[in-house]
Order: C-alpha cells, then structure tokens, then sequence
C-alpha cells in the first residue's frame, strides 16, 4: 500500500470480519467516541472509518448520534486531499 492509500488497510479489515466482530468493534469504537466532548473531533474520526468503507462509516455515525451527510462529506474531502497529495 501506498502513501496514496491511507484509509485501505482499515476498510480490508472491516471487510474480512464476521458480524458479530463487527457489531463488538462498532460498539467499542463508539463508547469511545461517545467520551469524545468537541463533536468537530468526533465527525472528523467517523469521517475516516467512512473513508476507509462506507459501511463502517454509517454505523459507526450512526452509534455516535453524529450527522451521517456531515460525515459523509468530511469523508470526501480528506478522499480528495489525499488524491491531491499523491499527484
């Protein structure tokens, strides 16, 4: 993988993981990120899981009360600005 490629390795993860890891993983993350008190911070954190797959993503916004479109666009950026740091 290269630099190019910051979010694959996580999204490889999430997708070789039976269900049921992956509702223990959706649930430890968020009680993690629930602790987290500058909801910028939050956003930005689900906003990779998001990049990384969209299914981990959503049900991670999802167990975090967070705005899914607002993930989903801080998701596309940071997409975006790795595109651009690799050319």
């Amino acid at each position: 993988m290269g630099k190019q490629e910051p979010f694959i390795q996580a999204g490889l993860f999430w997708n070789r993981l039976p269900e049921d890891q992956k509702a223990a993983l959706i649930r430890n993350l968020s009680a993690d990120l629930n602790g987290v008190t500058v909801p910028e911070i939050k956003e930005i954190m689900v906003s990779h899981f998001y990049a990384a797959d969209p299914d981990y993503g959503t049900r991670l916004a999802t167990a975090t009360k967070l705005d899914l479109a607002a993930v989903k666009a801080r998701a596309a950026k940071a997409l975006e600005a790795v595109k651009l740091a690799a050319n």
